[in-house]
């Protein structure tokens, strides 16, 4: 696993995920980048909303970093947050899980949870579990 700086130059190796934080001046927002070999996170926390950019594969082996990134970002007091799914290549059940564990999280404590430009497949996936009714789904996060 590289890690890498918010400029995306490799930085020293550590072990497990990476967290890089990166406050933008004059803005109310930062970003963190949290990795695997398989998954890399892209943390946008805004002063309205928090968006997940995901990118790679969403599995048994990747799932836990979401949902620690997620749980870490509504500990902060994130109450509307967004998965952006346009780099997500593939998920399986234990993706699934982060997802709904997720939006039962925030919609029971009052918030907003969203799917943002899911790809065919992801689309397909929700459809043929049923979740696709349960989730609000919007074309850019």
């Amino acid at each position: 696993m590289t890690a890498r700086d918010p400029g995306g130059r490799a930085a020293a190796d550590a072990p497990g995920p990476v967290l890089v934080n990166a406050a933008e001046p004059g803005h109310e927002r930062m970003l963190m980048t949290a990795e695997l070999d398989q998954l890399r996170l892209q943390v946008d926390i805004g002063s309205e909303v928090t968006v997940i950019h995901l990118d790679g594969e969403l599995d048994p082996h990747t799932a836990p970093l979401l949902q620690r990134e997620f749980d870490r970002v509504v500990d902060l007091g994130a109450s509307r947050v967004v998965f952006d799914l346009r780099e997500l290549r593939f998920i399986d059940s234990s993706g699934l899980r982060v997802v709904i564990s997720a939006h039962r999280r925030l919609t029971t404590s009052g918030g907003s949870f969203a799917l943002a430009a899911p790809n065919d497949t992801t689309r397909r996936l929700l459809e043929i579990t049923g979740l696709l009714d349960h989730f609000e789904i919007v074309e850019a996060p």
